[in-house]
């Protein structure tokens, strides 16, 4: 889930077992053990809260009225990662990081899903040793003993977690081999642009003869730019993700990242960045040129350290849900092997999940003649 559609989605909620607003950052530094006690206990009650979803605790927000102030200031998420988890019985999986909203910049607390119950160790501030504090509504109380009691059960019992499938689709729609991927492209040499004609049009002035003349809606540049289509079409190869919920729990905010390494030439592209076959009249031409597209865009693209990287936003996936991803493609792979890899992420997932897939690339490199282009 985007940054931006998670805030939007919890500003629409209210505060409850999963979702506090706070106006201000919690008081971390230079100050007593009373004060940073109170971030130890919304945590060590968020994370034993009976809730069945991610908990955010989202600061910048004004309580009652949800006004978006913007964060008065922030706190390294190592740190707080070692006071929560140096006072607690076992390790609390939570995470910290401010995030940008409609020109303010926000604190987002994460606490997942995990086996419970958690407690302070030592007596510290306003938290006692040995009390386990749980999230009601919108308040923090004291767990009661039998409520404790169902919290330590639950450990044992079978474990209630999404399970991910990752599976190769092609542009057909079907399943390609589980072992390699076999991508067939052609790498074409263009000719030069002033070896390939102004498109002509055929015209007859009446006298049963027909003559080559410029028309002024006529593109000129139609075979040239023809000659880029049939480059990009011939060179790019297209496969989408197919993932599949095996277990019997929901994943929550689930991406993908899906990494290539990166040589000269090589690119990769969503369907949005392809280009659509040029037009021989220049005025439908530049209609598809800035044809309106939606902002919305489910794969991201970038480039880092050796790597292409695209992240596949999926969201939510329930129990036993299928869903497909939007089409990537490879524009001008090299002749030979290499392998992509996925990284998975969701928001319950408790160990790393990477898969590798071995790509077998067939790219021969060929000239594009100019009698191929007149006639494609």
């Amino acid at each position: 889930m985007e940054d931006e559609t998670l805030i939007e989605r919890l500003l629409y909620s209210g505060e409850g077992d999963a979702l506090d607003f706070k106006l201000q950052q919690y008081v971390f530094e230079k100050t007593d053990d009373d004060q940073r006690s109170e971030l130890l206990k919304d945590i060590l009650s968020f994370a034993n809260g009976w809730r069945t979803t991610t908990a955010y605790i989202l600061i910048g927000i004004r309580e009652g009225t949800k006004e978006i102030v913007g964060l008065d200031k922030d706190i390294d998420d190592s740190r707080l990662q070692q006071f929560i988890n140096s006072k607690t019985n076992q390790p609390i999986r939570f995470a910290y990081r401010s995030i940008a909203y409609k020109g303010k910049k926000l604190g987002l607390y994460t606490i997942h899903l995990q086996a419970r119950p958690f407690y302070a160790k030592k007596d510290f501030g306003k938290v006692k040793a040995d009390v386990v504090y749980v999230r009601r509504g919108s308040s923090t109380a004291e767990a009661k003993p039998d409520e404790i009691a169902k919290m330590g059960a639950s450990a044992f019992e079978p474990a209630h977690a999404a399970k991910l499938s990752i599976k190769f689709v092609g542009t057909d729609n079907e399943l390609l081999p589980s072992e390699a991927v076999q991508v067939h492209v052609t790498n074409y040499v263009l000719p030069d642009d002033q070896d390939i004609p102004d498109y002509p049009i055929l015209e007859s002035p009446g006298f049963g003869t027909y003559i080559f003349s410029s028309f002024p809606g006529n593109n000129p540049h139609y075979y040239r730019n023809l000659a880029k289509y049939i480059r990009e079409h011939a060179g790019t190869f297209g496969f989408g993700l197919e993932i599949e919920n095996i277990g019997n729990s929901y994943a929550d905010d689930v991406k993908l990242y899906l990494s290539l390494p990166s040589f000269d030439g090589f690119n990769l592209a969503t369907k949005r960045d392809l280009m659509t076959r040029p037009d021989v009249d220049y005025s439908r031409s530049l209609i598809a040129s800035f044809s309106p597209i939606s902002a919305k865009k489910q794969i991201k693209i970038r480039s880092e350290q050796g790597q292409e990287t695209a992240v596949f936003s999926i969201g939510k996936i329930q129990a036993h849900e299928k869903i497909r991803s939007d089409f990537l493609f490879l524009q001008y792979p090299a002749h030979g092997q290499s392998e992509i890899t996925v990284r998975v992420h969701f928001d319950q997932l408790r160990e790393r999940l990477e898969i590798k897939k071995l790509l077998s690339i067939n790219a021969p490199t060929a000239q594009l003649s100019l009698e191929q282009i007149l006639n494609f």
